[in-house]
């Protein structure tokens, strides 16, 4: 239980701090519509994070696929460590100079896809690593620990 916590806390934590920068980017340039977009963007990313979860599950049984899913999880999580060491500090500013060129399109149906699609990208890769990283823990209370996380990241990032 204690895994998983830790697995969807962080994660959690680092997609909530996405949207928190994307909510409040929207809200200083003044460009209320596509806020729904963001959230459309979350959705979906929650969808087929879920979905790439429950394709994963079919082969989890099979060591094989184990020791696959372990290798891409020891690299995803080591590629996000040497990116936060190289662009940590301006991570904040490369998002917002991509939303402002997205946003500043004269059709805003074009702003709006650009807004979603760069929302399902970035949450999308936090589900991803959750999810991987869900399948190297064997644990009967594996649930508990998830809703836990969620609750406790939801919880930090609310205040």
């Amino acid at each position: 239980m204690l895994q998983a916590f830790i697995v969807v806390f962080r994660e959690g934590f680092e997609s909530f701090l996405i949207v928190g920068i994307i909510l409040a980017y929207l809200r200083r340039i003044g460009q209320y519509q596509l806020i729904p977009a963001m959230y459309w963007g979350v959705g979906a990313s929650v969808l087929g994070s879920a979905g790439l979860g429950y394709m994963l599950s079919k082969g989890v049984n099979e060591a094989l696929w184990e020791g696959l899913f372990g290798v891409a999880t020891i690299i995803l999580v080591g590629s996000l460590v040497i990116h936060m060491w190289r662009a940590g500090g301006r991570i904040k500013r490369d998002m917002e100079t991509k939303l402002s060129r997205i946003s500043a399109r004269s059709s805003k149906g074009w702003a709006f896809a650009g807004v979603f699609f760069f929302t399902l990208v970035m949450i999308t890769k936090e589900g991803m690593e959750t999810v991987l990283m869900l399948f190297q823990i064997h644990e009967a209370q594996l649930i508990t620990g998830v809703v836990l996380g969620v609750i406790g990241a939801s919880a930090i990032s609310w205040a």
